[in-house]
């Protein structure tokens, strides 16, 4: 079962000093924060907490180290203007012995938060310090040590201190966010982490197991809103994607949105998957609204900056669609899901030179990057590259796991070109009963791309019916010799694209 490695026990006897250890290192980060936006000397505008540190061996110790990191990112993000790396991207660091300076200067942040942590016995000892990336020094650094049996009589006096310090600083309302724990439940906290982190995997796969984190941590924890919040977001994806029947799927992606909100009005994931849940279900008139208040709540939650570029590209807003990616990029800098989606705004875009440039050097960093190698494909069709379309397309199939696949498009390629390839892929593509193949969009772009508007239009249609696949319709280049058909029109009025 997904999340076994986790020993129930150690978290039961131990749950209370990961809060409030998070709570510790929230304070003494919080402090320091109102020093500097107060000091003459010292701007710290960005901030990357390292993946913490220790010297046990147990296995629970390292979930309670990278909770802890968790923890003190999603508080300090919920900071007004301070800028926030995302744990996605921090996490790369995980295990690495370099210079915190060094980090820093790689993430283009002011300063980074590094924490180290030991255990002896029932007593949980923790150094921290903030250095400053420009000067190397050491701007704030404090020793913590809590016995296992007390620690849970603190919270909500350290919830209180945070207040005071920064009282001047924030707004009742911020105040209340940042006393406000996600969840009290260890466990629930630890599956909803390893939940986000198979989100970032961007693959099936990925999906899938995130969607059983998620259910595991609201079943620990039923009034959890960020978790309710993934469930959302896999459900949302794995309907996208065909592994779910959609329409179901997407169903349950608004229930779970809802429900979070219904815990936490204020929950920034919570309007952000709301708003997805909207569009997915291609309601064009309402996510915005909702994307803006999740940015408003958390400016630094990069998966808000990233899903709202999917809602505005899909609208042809591309300028705009452009800025939140680049929002989205400078929060989590080393995600290559981010540069990916830069290319496929290019591509909407019908700047074909500009995504063909994006996705090859995505795969310069990564050449095991499978969504690039498919995104990489449409664009060299769309500039008439067929021999790169295959070449890309059989990259993707192998990668995922199809390498039988592509060796039948790769011959049927060598015996009649970009036709004979095509006919091949649409073939495999077009069996509902083999969801592990089929995927009727692909199938109704390979059929425009053929010429076969009846055939194109049909699959499209099936789409429609079925509900995935059609939001970017309307920019789609695969589609563009279909735009002069009556029926193409037709077709975007029933989806609901706005005119």
């Amino acid at each position: 079962m997904a999340g076994a490695s986790l020993n129930p026990i150690w978290w039961r006897s131990k749950g209370a000093a990961a809060a409030v250890l998070v709570l510790i290192l929230v304070a003494g980060a919080l402090a320091f924060a109102r020093y500097a936006w107060t000091s003459r000397s010292q701007t710290i505008q960005s901030v990357a907490v390292l993946p913490f540190s220790g010297t046990s061996s147990d296995p629970g110790a390292a979930f309670l180290q990278d909770g802890i990191t968790e923890g003190v990112t999603d508080a300090l993000s919920r900071m007004p203007n301070l800028k926030v790396m995302s744990s996605r991207t921090v996490f790369r660091y995980k295990g690495r012995d370099g210079d915190p300076q060094q980090a820093g200067k790689d993430l283009k942040v002011d300063a980074v938060l590094t924490g180290r942590m030991s255990q002896m016995g029932d007593t949980i000892a923790l150094n921290a310090e903030l250095v400053s990336v420009a000067e190397g020094t050491r701007l704030w650094g404090q020793r913590y040590s809590e016995k296992l049996a007390n620690v849970s009589a603190f919270q909500q006096e350290i919830v209180s201190e945070i207040s005071d310090k920064l009282r001047l600083r924030l707004t009742g309302a911020d105040k209340d966010r940042l006393a406000r724990r996600p969840t009290e439940n260890a466990e629930a906290y630890q599956l909803y982490q390893q939940g986000r982190r198979e989100m970032d995997k961007w693959n099936d796969d990925g999906w899938k197991k995130a969607l059983e984190y998620f259910q595991q941590s609201v079943a620990q924890d039923p009034n959890y809103a960020a978790a309710y919040a993934g469930l959302s977001g896999a459900y949302a994806m794995l309907g996208y994607e065909y592994d779910l029947p959609p329409w179901d799927a997407y169903q349950q992606a608004r229930s779970a949105a809802e429900r979070a909100l219904a815990i936490d009005k204020d929950s920034a994931e919570g309007h952000a998957a709301l708003a997805t849940s909207y569009w997915i279900f291609r309601d064009f008139a309402k996510p915005e609204p909702e994307y803006r208040r999740a940015i408003e709540l958390n400016p630094n939650l990069a998966m808000a900056h990233e899903e709202y570029a999917w809602f505005l590209t899909s609208v042809g807003r591309f300028s705009e669609a452009l800025e939140q990616s680049r929002e989205a990029q400078e929060l989590d800098p080393l995600s290559l899901g981010q540069d990916s989606w830069r290319g496929q705004i290019f591509l909407y875009q019908h700047d074909f030179d500009r995504a063909i440039s994006q996705f090859e050097k995505i795969l310069d960093v990564d050449s095991n990057y499978a969504n690039a190698h498919l995104a990489l494909s449409d664009a060299y069709y769309a500039k008439g590259m067929c021999q790169q379309t295959q070449q890309a397309a059989s990259s993707y199939m192998t990668l995922m796991g199809f390498a039988k696949e592509a060796e039948s498009g790769q011959r049927a390629f060598a015996e009649s070109g970009c036709q004979g390839f095509l006919r091949v892929r649409i073939k495999m593509q077009s069996d509902s009963t083999k969801m592990e193949y089929y995927y009727p969009l692909q199938v109704a772009q390979d059929y425009a791309r053929l010429g076969d508007n009846d055939s194109a239009f049909h699959g499209l249609n099936r789409c429609y019916e079925e509900g995935a696949g059609v939001n970017f319709t309307k920019y789609d280049p695969a589609l563009d010799s279909l735009h002069s058909d009556p029926r193409f029109a037709e077709l975007l009025r029933r989806m609901g694209f706005p005119n």
